[in-house]
């Protein structure tokens, strides 16, 4: 089993219940232990002006799928649960980011882990520290603690 790290936000329709039910997916992935969720965070959105500020948390779970299993799994969840992909970083009803894979780097066309933009996301970074160890090692980026700190997470 490896350490994995998925990220979830929402805008659209009810996004706390979207989280809700992704997380709820989350749990019953096979070949999966569920560990842990991050409180939700409410945060600016990247990309068009005009969205509703996102949900956004961060679910660690051990698990044995391959990570493209576990990628398209996610992908289905995301059609169910009825995100349209039109406009780049637009509104969505839910997210799913395959984050960390264990200490994996993987380059695959549909596939980057670690995820490309996870380590200067203050939304992503906030609810990782939450479940992950301050300590944890994001391959080619460095220690999570100081990534965060570097950041300086929680200072206005």
């Amino acid at each position: 089993m490896e350490a994995v790290y998925i990220a979830l936000g929402s805008n659209l329709h009810q996004p706390k219940i979207q989280l809700d039910t992704a997380v709820k997916f989350i749990q019953r992935l096979p070949r999966s232990k569920f560990i842990a969720v991050s409180p939700y965070y409410c945060t600016d959105p990247v990309g068009p002006v005009g969205q509703k500020a996102y949900l956004n948390a961060v679910v660690r779970i051990e698990s044995r799928l391959p990570p493209l299993e576990l990628l398209y799994r996610m992908q289905r969840q995301e059609n169910r649960q009825l995100r349209k992909r039109g406009v780049h970083w637009g509104p969505r009803t839910i997210d799913l980011d395959l984050l960390l894979y264990g200490q994996r780097i993987i380059r695959h066309r549909d596939l980057e882990v670690p995820h490309y933009a996870m380590t200067f996301r203050d939304f992503v970074l906030m609810p990782l520290l939450d479940v992950a160890p301050k300590s944890l090692i994001i391959p080619g980026y460095g220690r999570l603690d100081k990534l965060a700190s570097d950041r300086s997470l929680g200072q206005d």
